[in-house]
């Protein structure tokens, strides 16, 4: 039987990858499975509000939310769900600590959606010096918070405070933190009293570190059901591309964002503006060079050189070309051709 979140965090099953890992996952029965996803404004959403994969696999799905990337890796590594959505750091951590699970599907390019949003009267990064800035331990977010500040050479100058996102909006409105690298929602509350001084999209094309969220499935089970596998990922690029096509149909009074809206919890208009942020790329796009193809492993790479500065990861892998995997897209290309023939 599959252990709950709040099972997970009872049973304190927090504090090592290692050991989570060590343990077999108990897998879900034939035509069951546990996906799991964070809050991230994006199409997917309504796939979960429309019961599209279970539509289309014809699988009993338990969606599970967690919310932040370590952990979804722990609920991974401890058999609590299959899949998972999960920031490309996560991945890196998971990976690195043995999950036995791959990269299969890029969720989305994270681009302007994770900023660094500051009071109004920080104009320049020496402003920030000796200033207080909330940030999600382990997240993307903390990575190009990383970087930003070394490359403004005021890493050591600026005092970061590790929170969830719920924390670093609670902290902001008391006047506790002077800013936070954060993502939608959280984003557009902050901005509200706020500005944003970088972006990830900005850090990405400055320094070559680029940031994305994707998905992770553990390699025994994914082998085990390959129908489910190609099948879902069809119906995660069919509701990728309904928007991507379209995004002038994707208003605030539309029902696609209304979904986003209603499980997210964000506003309807959060939520065009999120998705406007956001790269979404093509199944044929995932497999270039860009993504799967190579730029995901690169990320990874660069991840785990961050990891190993900050002592939470003292040995990174020798490579991350195991860690990712075109399999899956390349079968759902072929029964997409197949079915065009």
């Amino acid at each position: 039987m599959k252990l709950s979140v709040g099972n997970l965090v009872r049973a304190g099953l927090a504090v090592a990858l290692l050991g989570a890992a060590a343990t077999p996952p108990s897998f879900a029965a034939d035509k069951q499975i546990s996906i799991g996803y964070q809050l991230m404004l994006n199409p997917m959403k309504v796939a979960i509000a429309d019961h599209t994969v279970e539509k289309a696999t014809g699988y009993d799905i338990d969606w599970v939310r967690f919310t932040a990337g370590g952990e979804a890796a722990r609920g991974l590594a401890a058999g609590a769900v299959d899949i998972t959505v999960i920031g490309s750091v996560g991945i890196t951590t998971a990976v690195s600590n043995g999950v036995p699970a791959k990269l299969f599907w890029i969720q989305e390019g994270i681009n302007k959606n994770e900023r660094l949003v500051v009071r109004k009267d920080i104009k320049s990064p020496d402003d920030l010096v000796g200033k207080k800035i909330g940030v999600s331990l382990g997240s993307t977010s903390q990575l190009d918070l990383f970087y930003y500040l070394k490359d403004q050479g005021i890493k050591d100058k600026v005092n970061v405070i590790y929170m969830d996102l719920p924390s670093i909006v609670a902290a902001w409105k008391r006047g506790d933190i002077d800013g936070g690298y954060i993502w939608p929602p959280a984003l557009f509350v902050m901005l509200k009293d706020g500005h944003s001084i970088t972006n990830s999209g900005a850090v990405c094309e400055k320094l070559s570190i680029c940031t994305f969220d994707g998905m992770m499935v553990n390699t025994e089970w994914a082998n085990a059901h390959p129908d489910f596998m190609w099948k879902f990922i069809q119906a995660l690029n069919k509701v990728n591309r309904s928007y991507v096509e379209n995004p002038d149909k994707w208003t605030v009074d539309s029902d696609m964002v209304k979904k986003v809206a209603k499980i997210s919890g964000a506003g309807p208009d959060v939520v065009v503006k999120a998705l406007k942020n956001y790269s979404f790329p093509s199944m044929k796009e995932q497999v270039s060079d860009k993504w799967l193809g190579s730029g995901a492993v690169k990320s990874l790479v660069q991840s785990a050189q961050w990891l190993k500065k900050l002592g939470t990861l003292p040995q990174p892998l020798d490579s991350y070309e195991d860690a990712v995997t075109t399999k899956w897209i390349d079968m759902a290309l072929a029964k997409s051709d197949q079915a065009a023939e």
